[in-house]
């Protein structure tokens, strides 16, 4: 009886040996996954903390000055705008003389102007810039104060209701500013209607052109 409880205890300490042996193996084995996910985790923080940085679009206006086109500035069209009212001069040389002078104008709100190599444009009170470029034309009200527009792009071609109480409108062909391009003028006061087509330009002065008309 005596050497069978003996055997009986030796069985029982190499099964509680085994036993101690297979739970570190289990302990082991979940601490090597645990060190994997928290590789994988800081893998994941990292990509997210990446941020992209936006780029300011660079400002490609003209100031106030005078610019000799092919050198100073590209030849083109251009968009004037002013916040005070602004002046333009184009002109075939640097002499300051009246007779080289192509064409001018005082505006308010914005103008656009065309300008070939071996030019001269001068600005006053006002920015000039690439037609592409030009700042947006807010028509969130429905009206269109004083100003120069491209028809087709600026404002759809149609008819057009215009109202003053002493007024400047023009059509013309091209924004060179020469009078051959000048389809039609007027003075007025009260309402008229215009009709214009792609292509064209409409200038207004002291006079509300309305879009839903």
């Amino acid at each position: 009886m005596e050497e069978t409880s003996g055997v009986k205890k030796l069985l029982w300490k190499k099964w509680w040996f085994w036993g101690v042996i297979i739970v570190l193996l289990i302990a082991f084995a979940s601490g090597g996954d645990d060190k994997t996910d928290t590789t994988s985790n800081n893998n994941v923080s990292g990509s997210k903390a990446t941020v992209s940085t936006p780029v300011d679009k660079p400002d490609n206006s003209f100031k106030s000055g005078m610019y000799k086109v092919g050198s100073d500035i590209p030849a083109g069209e251009y968009v004037l705008a002013t916040n005070a009212g602004g002046y333009f001069a184009v002109t075939s040389d640097s002499s300051g003389s009246f007779e080289s002078i192509l064409a001018n104008d005082n505006f308010s709100n914005r103008s656009i102007v065309t300008v070939s190599d071996g030019q001269y444009l001068e600005l006053k009170g006002c920015k000039a810039y690439p037609f592409a470029e030009a700042p947006a034309i807010d028509k969130s009200g429905g009206v269109l104060e004083s100003g120069m527009y491209k028809v087709g792009i600026d404002i759809p071609a149609g008819e057009y209701k215009v109202e003053s109480d002493g007024g400047y409108i023009e059509v013309s062909s091209s924004s060179n500013h020469n009078l051959d391009s000048i389809t039609t003028n007027d003075n007025f006061e009260g309402t008229k209607y215009i009709t214009v087509s792609d292509g064209q330009y409409l200038k207004v002065n002291n006079v509300k052109i309305h879009l839903n008309s």
